[in-house]
């Protein structure tokens, strides 16, 4: 893909880096990425709300993260859907729960994962659902409330339970 140019391989490569957790690689590539994003194709423009709002987590910067949550806004009933089906990226209720957890709101991550669990259930989208039950619990451990301990636990048997069924 380098050879020939193509000029979203950056944000396969920012989107791979996140997947790794190597959040300083894939946020060194901010600037490139926000130039793409202004000539985005308008009908991949949830599922790139989507990569801003990832990476503003990543960044913890609070102005990203309320640029990326006042993008995300309009969307929340929504799912971040590319070209018909071909990559479909979480519902958008998942993202401004993830910017929670990096803000570290504990009590709004944790509502904002049980609003992506519910979405993930009704489309039977069992990837996002185990995700958001992982989310979930780790929010729970992170907010070390009373039961929050319990609930991580639980979460986390559920999710491993989960995880490799097809």
């Amino acid at each position: 893909m380098r050879a020939v140019h193509v000029p979203h391989l950056i944000v396969l490569e920012a989107m791979a880096a996140l997947d790794r957790g190597d959040f300083n690689v894939a946020l060194s590539h901010l600037e490139e990425i926000e130039a793409l994003g202004r000539v985005w194709a308008r009908w991949a423009e949830l599922v790139w709300l989507t990569l801003k709002a990832e990476l503003a987590a990543a960044s913890g910067d609070e102005t990203l993260c309320a640029q990326a949550r006042a993008a995300i806004a309009p969307f929340l009933d929504q799912w971040a859907v590319l070209g018909g089906g071909v990559a479909v990226h979480r519902p958008m209720v998942h993202w401004p729960a993830l910017l929670d957890a990096a803000a570290r709101r504990w009590d709004a991550a944790i509502l904002g994962f049980l609003a992506a669990e519910r979405a993930a259930e009704r489309l039977r989208a069992r990837p996002w659902s185990v995700e958001a039950r992982l989310r979930l619990a780790e929010a729970h451990f992170s907010r070390c409330g009373a039961g929050d301990a319990a609930e991580a636990a639980r979460l986390l048997e559920v999710v491993e339970q989960d995880a490799p069924r097809r």
